[in-house]
């Protein structure tokens, strides 16, 4: 039930399916997902909802090593709890192969799109996913939920870590972008359209804050410096404490989704993004990115950044991103008046 955290080094854990210490009650509710909340019933008035997500790429493998040590320090009670916590391991079986993937990506199925799919792997597990998801969610009293789905990248990236979150924020929700900025985060990127991803779920389906968190590059097990992740450890324990975290850092730089390119045939062809490009790599206006038998994927802007470039994806799903410089609009659906203020609150980071 709960292998991850010995695939992830953790050795000394409790073993049970069920248990309390001194600051927590856990509850392994699934293979890979565990429930942990504060065992001092008084903190759950007011507490928030937050899901921690990771290894929804098999091969992803520090955020699950970072993620798994917290799961153990919780269940040993080295760390103090003042939120209501719910851990998930994605894709179980390519984790334990050390693959992104067995039979189709987990990260396109979401938002019921698994039922395109069925019979998979990956589809099963998408459906057991979101029924947890949804009751954990479903059942806060609190309206402030969260959810952080972290995962590593195939290729480099000019922006080591950076967030894609699918949607804007309101003036409640400037907390997130405190936290995002604590983690080291180099860049945001605005995708509102809905999609199958994780983070777009969460979002569209349990009205919920959340993002898909890019931390550097995939490595297999025990290859991980974890140490280049401490600001975003040091930041998930504050959140778990509920302590208040100012935002100490530089204000990211924010993109939008300008166009999706969809892989429609087998045909599809990066012609002007090639095996060792980066996310983030420029293009100038004009530039011809792709070709998909008749069809062509151009550059329209005076200039667009390329992200995520897959050409192998199968067929009717992404195989990469297009995207314009944003700002501070476009992450606040503000008044000019408000939007100057939040961009001067930004600014002291």
């Amino acid at each position: 039930m709960n292998q991850i955290l010995t695939l992830s080094g953790c050795e000394d854990y409790p073993r049970s399916l069920t248990g309390d210490n001194q600051y927590v009650h856990w509850q392994w509710l699934e293979e890979g997902i565990v429930k942990i909340v504060p065992r001092d019933k008084s903190l759950a008035s007011d507490t928030k909802q937050i899901l921690l997500s990771t290894g929804i790429h098999g091969n992803e493998t520090a955020p699950i090593e970072m993620v798994a040590q917290l799961v153990a320090q919780l269940l040993n009670g080295e760390l103090p709890l003042a939120v209501n916590l719910l851990v998930l391991f994605g894709n179980i079986r390519a984790i334990e192969q050390g693959q992104r993937y067995l039979d189709v990506d987990l990260n396109r199925l979401f938002n019921g799109r698994h039922q395109q799919y069925p019979d998979t792997v990956e589809s099963e597990r998408a459906i057991v996913i979101e029924q947890h998801v949804m009751r954990f969610f479903n059942s806060a009293d609190s309206k402030q939920c969260f959810h952080f789905d972290m995962h590593t990248a195939i290729r480099g990236s000019h922006y080591q870590k950076f967030a894609v979150i699918p949607q804007r924020l309101g003036t409640q929700q400037t907390c997130y972008l405190d936290w995002l900025i604590t983690m080291g985060l180099q860049a945001l990127v605005i995708n509102s359209t809905p999609s199958g991803t994780f983070s777009s779920f969460t979002h569209c389906s349990c009205n919920v804050v959340s993002s898909t968190l890019e931390l550097g590059k995939a490595k297999p097990f025990g290859n991980n410096d974890l140490a280049s992740f401490s600001d975003i450890n040091r930041t998930l324990i504050e959140l778990m404490s509920d302590v208040p975290i100012g935002g100490k850092g530089k204000a990211p730089e924010i993109f939008v989704v300008g166009k999706e390119l969809t892989k429609l045939s087998d045909q599809f062809t990066f012609i002007a993004v090639d095996d060792n490009v980066e996310n983030f790599t420029s293009y100038p206006s004009g530039t011809l990115i792709a070709t998909d038998g008749e069809v062509s994927y151009r550059v329209n802007q005076q200039t667009e950044w390329i992200l995520f470039p897959n050409p192998l994806v199968k067929k009717g799903l992404r195989a990469g991103i297009l995207l314009a410089k944003g700002g501070m609009e476009d992450l606040y659906p503000l008044p000019i008046n408000m939007q100057k203020s939040a961009r001067r609150e930004v600014s002291r980071f």
